[in-house]
């Protein structure tokens, strides 16, 4: 299938390279797909990763792309994450720096959409905050030392997550990112 040809050229340093250099100059669908592909297969890059460390590098070409997404694009991407491997996507990702700087990413753009468009169809609305439960509900089970930093500390995501959650998982969250870095 096109994902395996895609992964063997993501488990070899140049190939994650090569994909960090073309994301941000590739149209934004065909941007999505790369993302899509690389956010579906996340646990079997991040343990090929293990030697090279080369996913951090990543993170900005990734977050170029989530940066200029829209909603249906952004709940791709949290699917591909959370469906991925048979749910193995989802752990990895936040115990992992390239992971958890996506996962952060896309819910900071979400709040920014969220703040400008208040067109959303609520179906788009309820399958994201269903996505964003699952995440938080990752995010409490994992034990706090387990849990990857981000390379850069987002901003609005405790925020972003209250308007889907209950208040007594807002706190605990908010509670449990303070502690990396200062989220």
């Amino acid at each position: 299938s096109s994902d395996e040809q895609f992964l063997h050229w993501m488990c070899i340093r140049k190939g994650k390279s090569l994909v960090g250099r073309v994301l941000p100059i590739l149209p934004r669908d065909n941007a999505a797909t790369v993302v899509t592909c690389v956010l579906r297969n996340l646990a079997i890059l991040i343990r090929k990763d293990t030697q090279d460390e080369v996913l951090p590098q990543l993170s900005s070409s990734v977050g170029h792309v989530v940066r200029n997404s829209h909603l249906d694009h952004l709940t791709s991407f949290l699917q591909a994450i959370i469906q991925g491997n048979d749910g193995a996507n989802l752990t990895a990702a936040v115990q992992n720096k390239f992971g958890m700087s996506v996962l952060c990413s896309l819910l900071t753009r979400a709040e920014t959409l969220f703040n400008t468009d208040v067109d959303t169809p609520l179906e788009e609305e309820a399958l994201w905050g269903d996505l964003v439960g699952q995440v938080c509900k990752e995010l409490l089970s994992v034990p706090e030392a387990n849990l990857a930093s981000p390379v850069k500390p987002p901003t609005g995501i405790t925020v972003h997550v209250s308007r889907f959650v209950d208040k007594q998982t807002s706190t605990a969250l908010e509670q449990r990112l303070r502690s990396l870095h200062g989220i």
